[in-house]
């Protein structure tokens, strides 16, 4: 007989206990003051499927607790005055912290690698290498870095191959190469492609990718099935294949001697081209012209000139060149053109960023909030622009380049403090902390809050504010969630963070504090509005509202099940 148990969290005290709910103005209509008044508000606590946030270390004034799915214990061996939330992991001067288990080593170098599905972090100090709690032995951990991007599968020191924390056995690290056409589990040396650290082989023969899911022996041409968790599954596929010749152009096109082929992940069609002149075919992505013809897919293309065709990466998007213009696919961007552009001569893509001549194009999302095109850059401003320097564009229209940029949105140019394309006035930037806390920025002056602008915020005791928990701030007398005041700050301390049932029925986490009053349960909640302007334009608005309840001055909690 299946039972259904259905677990409720009651937060049960000695004292009757007023539930209080703070809500938030609209930002940008209105001058920021710490909110106080309330409304009493009855709400339920429903649990996630965890009973705490996990993995979470909470850092109080007296001590250190570290909470996963289940259980939630102090950290005896935590140093108070060295301690530092790094990710998932925490440091000291005694170690580093994984999972709340105090691993003995030199803190110094720390850094995570990458995260392997349900088995842990790869991570390293300056002098070692660990997976999870253990210690790897690695001949020269020294060298022991990430092959191709950031947060990737293999890692190489300076004798042997690695998938994750396993040695790959007789791969040739001196031709060792990775490319975004191949699966993120791929790599190759110049005798294998290897896929989760193995050889791919087909009937005792090493196998070569042809583009997508097609590859090749000396006899047969094959489609890879990667649907299994370990083994890949070959099937031989027909074909008016050379396959001596038969090779990869880019990862939509392939030739031999005779054809040229489109190739759509598993599947290849043959291309409608005839009397083949190879040292004429150039391949891009979905693009190719044959010597004659300029084809996208198996259709010709006629909007652009063949002959001075070219493709180019810039950000995350593919764009083409030609004798008439610079086009983003069928859109022609609003270059001037007077000489042919040329990638890599009057032509360059950095970031976001499209520089041709003494022009430039921003590609980025921001550039949706004006005009993206500008014209009559100086050469030095174009130099700085091909050195990575970031840009935006003032509300007058200058050219600014950014100094120092805190999000997409908030930034640093000409020593003064920009939001968007508008400079912040009475900012004192000799003093601005950017970091002070999540969406909060601060000055010898003021406390200032970043949400849909910049607002300076009255009501905190500025010389003793300082952040506590995620939104959580603290000053000499308040307990403060962003700018909602929810209850003295005298003997606070964070207790624990119980997890919300956010997937099942939406509800956010909530907090449980400890003052010199008693035990309080804190819920923020975030809820988006969207609305339309009298001119039609669509644009949404944010509201907080903070649900807190006093638990009164003995606590325990129950967990009740009913079949």
């Amino acid at each position: 007989m299946n039972r259904l148990l259905l677990c409720t969290l009651l937060l049960v005290s000695c004292a009757k206990s007023p539930m209080v709910r703070y809500q938030t103005p609209i930002m940008g209509a209105f001058d920021p003051i710490i909110v106080t008044d309330a409304d009493t508000t009855p709400r339920q606590l429903h649990p996630g499927k965890c009973k705490y946030v996990p993995e979470t270390y909470i850092i109080n004034k007296e001590y250190i607790a570290y909470q996963d799915c289940d259980t939630i214990r102090r950290l005896v061996t935590a140093d108070l005055a060295s301690f530092k939330r790094k990710g998932g992991f925490a440091i000291d001067k005694n170690g580093v912290y994984y999972k709340g288990n105090l691993i003995c080593t030199d803190a110094i170098g720390f850094k995570i690698l990458t995260y392997k599905d349900n088995h842990g972090y790869l991570w390293r100090t300056d002098k070692k290498i660990f997976f999870a709690k253990k210690e790897l032995s690695l001949a020269d951990p020294a060298t022991f870095e990430p092959i191709g991007e950031a947060w990737g599968r293999y890692f190489k020191d300076k004798n042997n191959l690695y998938y994750y924390d396993q040695k790959v056995e007789g791969a040739d690290i001196s031709s060792l190469n990775v490319e975004r056409r191949f699966f993120e589990d791929f790599i190759y040396d110049k005798n294998h492609i290897y896929y989760q650290g193995k050889p791919l082989m087909y009937q005792g023969e090493s196998v070569e990718q042809l583009s997508g899911l097609l590859f090749k022996t000396t006899k047969e041409v094959l489609q890879a099935d990667f649907s299994g968790e370990e083994e890949v599954i070959f099937t031989p596929i027909t074909g008016d294949f050379d396959i001596p010749t038969l090779r990869e152009l880019s990862f939509n096109f392939m030739i031999d001697k005779h054809h040229l082929y489109l190739v759509e992940e598993s599947s290849y069609c043959q291309m409608p081209t005839t009397k083949l002149d190879l040292s004429k075919v150039k391949a891009y992505e979905r693009y190719i012209y044959d010597g004659r013809y300029l084809y996208r897919g198996e259709q010709k293309v006629r909007e652009y000139d063949p002959a001075t065709f070219g493709i180019f990466q810039c950000s995350y998007d593919l764009y083409q060149y030609d004798k008439y213009g610079i086009y983003a696919w069928e859109k022609k961007l609003p270059f001037k053109i007077k000489r042919t552009p040329v990638y890599g001569k009057n032509l360059f893509s950095v970031g976001d960023y499209i520089i041709y001549e003494n022009q430039l194009y921003i590609t980025k999302e921001y550039s949706l909030w004006h005009d993206p095109y500008v014209k009559g850059l100086t050469q030095e401003q174009v130099q700085l622009l091909k050195q990575g320097k970031h840009v935006h564009r003032s509300h007058q229209g200058k050219v600014l380049f950014v100094q120092e940029s805190y999000d997409s949105k908030y930034y640093k140019a000409d020593n003064q403090l920009y939001y968007m394309e508008k400079p912040v006035q009475g900012v004192d930037m000799a003093t601005f902390d950017p970091y002070f806390a999540p969406n909060f920025y601060r000055d010898k002056n003021h406390v200032y809050l970043c949400q849909d602008g910049v607002h300076v915020v009255k009501g905190y005791d500025n010389s003793t504010l300082q952040p506590v928990f995620g939104d959580f701030l603290m000053d000499k007398d308040y307990l403060y969630y962003k700018t909602q005041r929810l209850f003295k700050s005298k003997e606070v301390s964070l207790l624990a963070i119980y997890q919300g049932a956010a997937y099942e029925h939406k509800l956010p986490d909530f907090y449980l504090f400890k003052n010199a009053e008693g035990y309080w349960s804190v819920c923020p909640e975030k809820m988006t509005e969207y609305e339309f302007d009298d001119k039609g334009d669509f644009y949404y608005y944010t509201q907080y509202f903070v649900n807190v309840e006093f638990l009164g001055t003995e606590f325990k909690e129950i967990r009740q099940s009913k079949d």
